[in-house]
């Protein structure tokens, strides 16, 4: 619902959205979503804007660039989105900040919408709060907010298949249950040594190489859980490693998941100009390589290997059942 508490007014074709989808890239931090998304977004059926629920803009709209190299606010793209957002009725709708969070900071809001990492403990939780009219109502208008949003991306692009790559552990939880779209969900996983060291570059050599490990899992263990939710028929596992070794074969599958035509990737990069997309500053290259980092082979030492295994083996071996072997 719209700010003020009126209904949001229908967006173009969403009247007529049946033929829509809106499909989740489920996954850790460092685990190539920016790629996939690039990738993605390169077919003539699929429009994203990488990751959507991203409050990292606030206060930086004046430096914020799109991918197309643009301003944000002086983009035509999100000019349009912004438009129409506003008069579909979203009044509060700020390019810094679209609001779309299911989650969100502090004790409270981890309480009603938080990970407790155990299933029948959310769904005893759940079940609680929709005894209270104000938090029910309030899933509910996030839930449209949210189809409102992939719908108006989806009138400005002229495409059918929205993509969203946000890093929000729960957030595939609530939209199956509060988006009334059609919803898909990818599984993108990295190797965990891969992704620990990525975040070291990051964060520098002081970064908690056990803590970095121990997030990852915690994070893909959260995924599991709602993915499994779904019907089988809705998701889906991509690593990012088959996905740099045979991008043609990965994205052929992929496309036929979304139940789009399929599209050959334009050989070892894809344009970001062309795109308009958010997240994290690989966003700003001219151009995304499909390239296998494996940096980690030489950035990590036999101790952080060591600590890597004993924080995270039961969720990499669940996930590469092939490799049971890798971390010991």
């Amino acid at each position: 619902m719209a700010a003020d508490g009126r209904h949001l007014a229908a967006t173009g074709l969403e009247a007529d959205a049946s033929h829509r989808s809106y499909v989740v890239v489920a996954c850790a931090p460092y685990s190539g979503s920016t790629l996939l998304a690039s990738l993605l977004g390169a077919h003539p059926e699929i429009a994203t804007v990488s990751e959507v629920s991203g409050t990292k803009r606030v206060g930086q709209m004046d430096v914020f660039r799109c991918s197309c190299q643009r301003l944000m606010t002086e983009c035509p793209f999100w000019q349009q989105v912004q438009s129409r957002a506003l008069a579909a009725g979203i009044n509060d709708f700020a390019l810094g900040d679209f609001r779309l969070r299911f989650g969100g900071g502090g004790i409270l809001h981890h309480m009603r919408t938080g990970s407790l990492r155990w299933t029948a403990a959310e769904n005893i939780r759940d079940a609680l709060f929709q005894t209270f009219p104000s938090h029910e109502r309030r899933l509910q208008e996030l839930g449209q907010r949210n189809r409102a949003f992939a719908n108006i991306v989806l009138d400005v692009t002229n495409k059918r298949v929205f993509v969203d790559t946000s890093k929000e552990g729960m957030r595939l939880r609530y939209l199956s249950r509060y988006l009334g779209m059609d919803l898909k969900a990818i599984h993108l996983v990295r190797d965990v040594r891969g992704a620990v060291s990525s975040s070291m570059r990051r964060d520098g050599r002081r970064a908690d190489v056990g803590a970095a490990a121990r997030a990852w899992a915690r994070t893909n263990a959260t995924l599991m859980r709602h993915l499994h939710a779904l019907d089988a028929r809705n998701r889906t596992l991509v690593r990012y490693e088959d996905l740099c070794r045979d991008p043609e074969g990965t994205m052929a599958a992929l496309f036929s998941f979304c139940d789009v035509e399929p599209s050959r990737t334009t050989g070892r990069a894809v344009s970001n100009r062309s795109q308009h997309l958010l997240g994290n500053r690989a966003r700003l290259r001219p151009t995304t390589e499909i390239r296998l980092d494996e940096r980690w082979r030489s950035s990590l030492s036999s101790d952080d290997l060591a600590v890597i295994a004993k924080a995270s083996a039961p969720v990499f071996r669940s996930l590469h059942p092939d490799a049971v072997d890798v971390l010991g």
